[in-house]
């Protein structure tokens, strides 16, 4: 088994400093030296050594600068009593890529048959990557920028991530903003029809990696797909940056609505006998109590734009 630990938050307690990243100007500089005074959370810390002496595989990814490398290396071996060659991953002195990006650009690195087995993590937006990532992660702790955000968030959101099932209206409201990326746009790029789903893996690894890019350079984004899995709204998600808003827009309009509008959606039949509108009408019903909810993320709010009208044109302010 390969077990993969975090640190700061994970196996050090760290909230003697977090104060120092609070507000709008957070001093990170200050926040790193001062982790030779981190008290190690010893439960975790034990569960590290169990998982060694069963002969796992085991390796601590901090997105802790390296800066303070040689007094982490101290503190893992005088502090907690752990093997500093553990500590496999770091953050670059001067690299400030959102630790979300950071962790999920050093596990793509690794062949697949290579992936983590399980991680021990604690903030919720890194816990909600692993997951959606498809790895078991155990949240050690509650989240520690929880009651009050790192740095102030944006008052409009970053990221929009529209959540309906197909023929709900969800491009419409879309209409007339510059910074949608689509999926059925995408789709049509690849295979010259929207309705062929034959490469929708390479479709939404080219939307996260579009919407990752844009987000990464401060711009807003829309993601236009239908989102009804948890795994895939928290993916689209943790693509934010930590300190930004983002906001569900959750869409949909009567099944006989849909019917009449469905085009090509009614003429898709699913393995299951239905068609993609029924299908889709169905899983809407049973996933809506937790998209309202914002899947419980705390930067995420929600705005309910059902209706038993047809859905207008929003237009770009």
């Amino acid at each position: 088994m390969f077990v993969v630990f975090d640190l700061d938050g994970t196996l050090a307690d760290i909230r003697h400093r977090v104060h120092l990243v609070r507000g709008t100007k957070p001093n990170w500089d200050a926040f790193f030296a001062a982790c030779v005074h981190d008290v190690p959370n010893w439960p975790v810390v034990a569960s590290l050594k169990a998982h060694l002496q069963a002969g796992h595989r085991v390796e601590i990814w901090s997105a802790r600068s390296d800066q303070v490398r040689r007094e982490t290396e101290e503190w893992l071996a005088c502090d907690a009593g752990v093997a500093p060659m553990l500590m496999t991953h770091m953050r670059a002195s001067g690299d400030n890529t959102p630790d979300v990006a950071l962790k999920r650009y050093w596990l793509a690195q690794l062949h697949e048959v290579n992936r983590p087995d399980l991680v021990y993590d604690d903030r919720q937006r890194v816990v909600d990557m692993w997951r959606a990532e498809g790895i078991t992660c155990f949240q050690v702790a509650p989240n520690w920028e929880a009651a009050e955000r790192i740095i102030a968030p944006t008052e409009d959101p970053l990221l929009t991530v529209m959540v309906g099932p197909s023929g709900a209206g969800k491009s419409r409201w879309c209409a007339g903003w510059e910074h949608v990326i689509s999926s059925d746009a995408l789709r049509y790029e690849f295979t010259g029809r929207i309705q062929d789903q034959s490469r929708n893996e390479d479709v939404f690894v080219a939307l996260h990696r579009i919407a990752r890019a844009r987000l990464a350079s401060g711009l807003p984004v829309i993601i236009d797909a239908t989102n009804l899995r948890r795994r895939d709204r928290l993916a689209c998600a943790s693509l934010a940056p930590p300190w930004a808003n983002v906001r569900y827009v959750v869409v949909d309009r009567p099944l006989d609505v849909k019917i009449r509008d469905g085009g090509w959606r009614n003429d898709v039949i699913l393995p299951n006998g239905k068609t993609l509108v029924v299908a889709h009408h169905e899983r809407m019903q049973s996933i809506l109590p937790e998209a309202l909810r914002g899947d419980g993320l705390p930067n995420v709010t929600v705005v309910d734009a059902r209706t038993s009208k047809d859905i207008a044109p929003r237009q770009a302010a």
